[in-house]
């Protein structure tokens, strides 16, 4: 070291760790937008398939038992099988 220069300081271990912790937060955050769990693109299937359970939903109010047996059958084949409480949930949507 010359008499000209200063030093140096050393950075503390709090900074330190904040920093850590920010960089991590920061690609964490990242990675979750870029590859998390994306939003379906809607299609005009998706369009149609919606706009029916809606208007099932609206029809018997939210009580999958008072559909026909054929309207409870086509729903559960849009629903995966769960189509109580996709109507359900649809039905709980529309209220708010």
């Amino acid at each position: 070291m010359s008499n000209n220069e200063e030093p140096r300081k050393q950075v503390p271990m709090p900074v330190i760790i904040a920093a850590c912790v920010a960089l991590l937060g920061l690609v964490g955050w990242w990675g979750y937008r870029n590859l998390g769990p994306q939003e379906t693109p809607k299609t005009a299937e998706n369009t149609k398939v919606d706009a029916y359970l809606q208007e099932m939903a609206k029809k018997c109010g939210g009580d999958f038992s008072k559909l026909t047996p054929e309207e409870q059958l086509k729903i559960n084949g849009m629903a995966g099988g769960r189509g109580a409480m996709a109507i359900a949930g649809i039905a709980r949507g529309l209220k708010k």
